[in-house]
């Protein structure tokens, strides 16, 4: 996230602030599903759930960052719009 609004806020590259947000959670949302972790006791290996601990520390900032990366796109559309409203009126 902070590479994310270094790329915004820096160079002014609205499209790869956007792109790495968007990507970055993506991935942090997708790691407990290609790569769950194991839980290894007393010789029996299962995966952890879904709502455990160690799988909710990258889907809910996966969630969060994929939504940040939403709510950017949305404004700055919306912004483009407006100012070109204005300029063609």
């Amino acid at each position: 996230m902070g590479v994310a609004a270094l790329l915004l806020a820096a160079t002014g590259r609205k499209a790869s602030g956007i792109s790495v947000s968007l990507l970055g959670g993506l991935v942090l949302m997708s790691k407990p599903f290609l790569y769950p972790m194991w839980s290894d006791f007393m010789g029996e290996r299962r995966p952890y759930r879904l709502n455990s601990e160690t799988h909710l520390n990258f889907l809910i900032p996966g969630i969060l960052v994929f939504l940040l990366g939403l709510i950017l796109t949305l404004t700055l559309r919306r912004r483009t719009q407006i100012q070109h409203d204005r300029s063609t009126a």
